[in-house]
């Protein structure tokens, strides 16, 4: 029973994980497969170290890097250690804090396992397959497995063998993810030392459904796995440090066909799901397993088994995204790049869009949009988040060893998540596109704007707003205000992410601040009077602004999102506090994200996702002068703490 366990804690911990083509295919099955098929594991020999030399970033850029990591990860109070990397023209920066485990500090050149992020590798490999003419894109999966004794024993009504290679690349196959998770088979496979590939794809027992929905499964990675290794003859670790890694002068393994390093970071997390108690240290709770990295990676193989840093996952961005990168030829990248064409998904906490084993979201800048792309990989004790910026021809890799099981943005408050590593990120791109003309390119990687691949469609920069208004009018000043960033009634590190005005009594109409259209309208009930309470985003360009008022039908019966409304337009009253005749409005400015219609963490479907921002550099010069004056009369018992109307996280800075 004690093997049992360990197996199961160690399935919960992965659970968490998350151009024209050849017209003929010129495959055919190797005599070598049953020899590879055994597993035998690599022995990795020193540190996962780039040997190229880089250049360093200038000293007042890499000083903002470091204030906006620190700024972030400090104040987590749930957290063991970050390694990031920034690349772009040749230059690298490489900065790491917290924990590797409980008594070694986190270092640049800490591997740690990427989980998801893996597939982007993946993807390449097929890619480059496809290019030599070993099979198609339209391929089906019966047709490039031929032959394979492994896949003949497959159960067909679990795995299709009419779905192609691309459907598997983009996750459209219908063929199910593994989901018993504490079977007696399932811990087989976690602790067989003669684990074959196919003995995790054989744990999918649920029956395929008709291709071409999007359905997230590692199942599509592990069968790519298969047909690479299949039409190769040689096992997939071998493959990657072939064809990608020693090409391109990355440093990775891939679990558990490579050992992992010694020095590799452990995973941290919430033990209490895995027979511990508090956060800590995932796979002591499964000391006897023998070697929990190789256990875990029997079941994340192909879908997320790499082992880097990042370091280098910055330097494979660069060069599988970008146009000068020499990971795939021209005609590979275009057919990457063309895959993003589908509906927007929810994956790594934002709407993106799934390609071949890649996404591409939009990042907002204060000044400009900035398509990215990447593969967000977490679960299990390790988050990554990396991308590639085409605009700014540059790369970020953040790679976290802890990870958050929480389920809404409340539970997040304090944990390093996804979200965390995906704002530092936005904040390093904000550094890099703010200096960037400041910065050298170097011959190789000299970027033209205008050479954009197929797919990729910055928008133009945009003019800054500087003309919001405060949303009362003269004579209707509150008397009361909760500013931004306090920590007493909102949960650090953040805090309050907006400001609150309030008033004696109900008095005040409130008024749209600015021009913008209609983003969303989301209805709640107060739970002191009954009132409906109407929150509406009125989006202008980039930035989004959010009213919470009630009596909003009296004033505008048909408005709707879409809707332009001007400022000044009455929108309602505040809403009633908890005691007493008092009202308040709670008052919130930042970017605004579009969400392509999927549900927030409280599954609520809104347009908009908000990053929230200090609103006073936005006023007009006249609106803060009276809002400066408002707050040095208005009620606030905690200005001794929070002097400021933006504090904290959102202080503004000199």
């Amino acid at each position: 029973m004690k093997i049992w366990f360990g197996a199961l804690l160690i399935a919960l911990v992965l659970s968490a994980a998350c151009g024209q083509s050849p017209s003929t295919s010129t495959f055919e099955a190797t005599p070598e497969l049953d020899r590879i098929a055994s597993l035998t594991p690599t022995a990795i020999v020193g540190k996962l170290e780039s040997a190229i030399e880089y250049v360093d970033f200038p000293y007042n850029t890499t000083d903002q890097f470091k204030f906006f990591v620190d700024q972030q990860f400090d104040e987590l109070n749930e957290k063991a250690g970050l390694s990031v990397a920034v690349y772009k023209n040749g230059r690298l920066w490489q900065y790491a804090k917290g924990k590797a485990d409980s008594s070694t500090n986190m270092e640049t050149n800490t591997p740690t396992l990427i989980r998801s992020a893996s597939k982007t590798f993946l993807a390449s490999l097929i890619l480059k397959q496809i290019d030599s003419g070993l099979y198609s894109l339209s391929d089906t999966l019966g047709k490039v497995l031929s032959g394979n004794v492994d896949y003949q024993s497959f159960d067909k009504n679990a795995i299709n063998p009419n779905v192609t290679v691309e459907e598997l690349l983009t996750m459209t196959s219908g063929i199910q993810d593994v989901h018993d998770l504490r079977s007696q088979e399932y811990t087989k496979v976690q602790t067989d030392p003669n684990w074959k590939p196919s003995d995790t794809i054989r744990l999918v027992t649920g029956k395929f459904t008709s291709p071409g929905i999007y359905a997230y499964s590692n199942t599509n990675s592990h069968l790519l796995g298969m047909v690479a290794e299949h039409v190769s003859g040689q096992k997939l670790n071998d493959l990657y440090e072939s064809q990608l890694f020693t090409p391109l002068g990355v440093k990775a393994i891939l679990l558990p066909q490579d050992d992992a390093p010694s020095n590799i970071a452990r995973p941290y997390g919430d033990r209490s799901n895995y027979g511990g108690t508090g956060f800590g240290d995932l796979a002591e709770s499964a000391s006897w397993v023998e070697n929990w990295y190789e256990s875990t990676g029997r079941t994340s193989w192909a879908a997320a088994g790499i082992v880097t840093t990042p370091a280098n996952l910055a330097k494979w961005a660069y060069e599988l995204f970008s146009l000068d990168g020499v990971a795939l030829s021209s005609d590979a990248r275009g057919s990457l790049f063309n895959s993003f064409d589908g509906s927007m998904i929810r994956i790594g906490g934002w709407p993106q869009q799934y390609g071949y084993h890649a996404t591409k979201r939009t990042m907002l800048l204060t000044n400009s949009d900035l398509n990215v792309y990447g593969h967000p990989g977490g679960g299990g004790g390790f988050i990554t988040v990396f991308y590639y910026s085409p605009k700014l021809d540059a790369s970020i890799a953040l790679l976290a060893n802890s990870h958050a099981d929480a389920r809404g943005r409340d539970d997040l408050q304090g944990r390093l998540s996804h979200q965390t590593l995906d704002e530092i990120g936005q904040q390093l791109f904000e550094v890099i596109s703010s200096e960037g003309a400041s910065q050298e390119p170097n011959k190789k990687q000299n970027y033209s704007p205008t050479q954009q691949p197929t797919g990729v469609h910055d928008s133009d920069i945009q003019a800054p707003l500087d003309n919001l208004s405060l949303p009362f009018t003269m004579g209707h000043e509150p008397n009361g205000i909760m500013p931004m960033g306090e920590t007493i009634n909102h949960s650090p590190p953040k805090g309050h992410p907006g400001i609150d005005f309030q008033w004696p009594s109900k008095e005040a109409q409130i008024i749209v601040g600015l021009d913008g259209t209609v983003g969303d309208i989301v209805t709640e009930i107060s739970k002191f009077n009954g009132d409906t309470i109407h929150l509406l985003t009125i989006i202008t360009g980039k930035y989004g602004v959010i009213y919470e008022v009630v009596d909003f039908l009296d004033f505008n019966p048909s408005l709707k999102i879409g809707d332009k409304v001007s400022h000044g337009t009455i929108l309602g009253y505040p809403q009633k506090v908890e005691s007493g005749d008092g009202r308040m409005i709670h008052w919130s400015f930042g970017k605004a994200n579009p969400t392509g219609g999927m549900p927030n963490p409280e599954g609520v479907i809104q347009n908009y996702y908000m990053i929230w921002d200090c609103p006073l550099p936005y006023l007009k010069e006249s609106e803060l002068l009276r809002l400066e004056h408002i707050w040095k009369d208005a009620d606030y018992d905690h200005k001794d703490k929070y002097p400021n109307l933006c504090n904290g996280f959102y202080e503004l800075q000199d």
